[in-house]
């Protein structure tokens, strides 16, 4: 399992700037399987979002993640005590065999060695057990408080964001850029190789929030590709080189210069720039014979 969320600071930008899984999402899922509620496990739970969305449905839930900062703050946020938080991976789920009802894994499963991963699934499932494989797309923005064609400022906001996260990804390169193409192509591949033949998925779900400009570009920091960018900064920072710290700091000064210019309010505040962000959300659910 690849892990691009391990410090502090892009934990705390993960916590505050990421959305949370619908009520919604919970109750589709819990009303598509085999209505058991024993045991869910969380597979690369972060700071513990979908594990504590599900936990009052379930008479246990067992979250793993690989980062200890991630499950500090998980542990932190929990209020359950029929919830556990321990550090582990996909490939390798520290449960016995055949316990699991629900196995749930959100924004995670492009990380994870998949072959390794089903095999585990396969073993840790019960039967008739699901599989629920979430997250959600690059949100769309749309302005608040700004005259002129709202519907062209917020394809070209959303367009901004998402064409940033994308550039940045292919910059990097390796694994990051095939877990950004696994987004960009709405899961379809990881979809159709989810194993089971009783499957299918769904993508009407939706959440609204209402963000500031720094809001926005918190959300920027707190994807994979920041804290890469940040890493290879401090390196080179080490050996006097300030190429890759500007590329860090521009990765996101430069979104908010373009957005503000989109806005024609260059000389507005971060906090004075307001927009709706909508998150759409898929739901991927296979379930065991």
């Amino acid at each position: 399992m690849f892990r691009f969320y391990e410090t502090q600071t892009i934990t705390e930008f993960y916590r505050k700037y990421r959305p949370c899984y619908t009520q919604d999402i919970v109750k589709y899922v819990l009303e598509n399987g085999n209505k058991k509620t024993d045991c869910l496990v969380d597979v690369g739970c972060g700071g513990g979002q979908c594990a504590i969305k599900f936990a009052p449905f379930f008479k246990r839930v067992s979250a793993f993640d690989p980062s200890v900062e991630q499950l500090n703050f998980a542990k932190l946020d929990n209020p359950f005590e029929h919830v556990t938080f321990a550090q582990g991976v996909g490939e390798h789920i520290d449960v016995d065999d055949v316990t699991a009802d629900v196995i749930t894994v959100g924004e995670a499963v492009h990380w994870i060695d998949r072959s390794k991963f089903y095999k585990e699934v396969e073993r840790v499932l019960k039967p008739e057990g699901l599989l629920v494989i979430m997250g959600y797309w690059t949100p769309e923005l749309q302005p608040v408080g700004f005259e002129g064609d709202q519907t062209k400022l917020s394809r070209f906001m959303t367009k901004l964001i998402d064409n940033k996260l994308y550039d940045a990804a292919c910059e990097v390169g390796g694994e990051i850029e095939k877990g950004y193409r696994a987004h960009r192509t709405r899961y379809r591949d990881i979809f159709e190789a989810m194993p089971f033949n009783d499957k299918h998925r769904i993508d009407s779900f939706t959440s609204k929030h209402l963000w500031t400009l720094e809001d926005a570009m918190g959300f920027l920091k707190s994807m994979d590709v920041y804290e890469h960018l940040k890493k290879s900064s401090d390196n080179e920072v080490r050996r006097l080189t300030t190429d890759v710290k500007k590329k860090e700091t521009g990765f996101v000064e430069d979104f908010a210069k373009e957005m503000r210019a989109g806005l024609n309010c260059a000389e507005c505040l971060n906090s004075d720039v307001f927009m709706v962000a909508t998150f759409r959300y898929f739901v991927l659910i296979a379930e065991k014979p």
